[in-house]
């Protein structure tokens, strides 16, 4: 038994994992993590409404501007919710390959070209967060575990993929 499938199974579930874990980690000045969101999360709806609506209030906006302000927060947030998630789809599919991997019980090239392409994926996704992370300059703000986990999703398809079609299993 080669080991590449079983890699290409963990390295999609450490994707899927960080569908759940925090894409974003805001810290307080003290260093302590004040909030935090996962993909996930986003999915299902983040409630911060509230919190925009009274920020907005505390700068001096009126009750009904910060009203709006606060729908257009949410209806932000909604519109992204679901290109948040299709962020993991490579990481699913990685995860949904290396299980089909394990019950075959082989790996040959052109699995291994197909995690080589779900790995590469989720290396550009990660690219693209971590990018958008050093255009911001946010000192308060920070890549969460989400992220980096989606970056070891696709090192290790990347990586089993390239050892598969190098060294392919072939099965008994």
């Amino acid at each position: 038994m080669r080991i590449w499938k079983l890699v290409v199974l963990l390295a999609g579930l450490a994707g899927v994992i960080g569908l759940f874990t925090p894409l974003i980690d805001t810290r307080s000045s003290d260093g302590r993590i004040t909030r935090d969101a996962s993909a996930f999360q986003i999915a299902r709806g983040l409630d911060g409404t509230g919190d925009v609506r009274a920020q907005a209030h505390e700068l001096g906006l009126s009750p009904a501007d910060s009203e709006r302000i606060a729908r257009a927060f949410h209806a932000g947030i909604e519109a992204y919710a679901a290109s948040i998630v299709a962020c993991f789809v490579p990481a699913g599919l990685l995860a949904a390959l290396g299980l089909l991997l394990m019950l075959r019980d082989r790996m040959g090239r052109f699995a291994g070209l197909c995690a080589v392409g779900l790995g590469g994926a989720s290396i550009v996704v990660f690219t693209r967060f971590w990018q958008a992370d050093q255009v911001s300059h946010d000192a308060s703000s920070s890549l969460g575990l989400g992220v980096y986990l989606l970056l070891a999703a696709g090192l290790g398809g990347a990586l089993a993929g390239l050892g598969a079609m190098v060294s392919p299993d072939r099965g008994h």
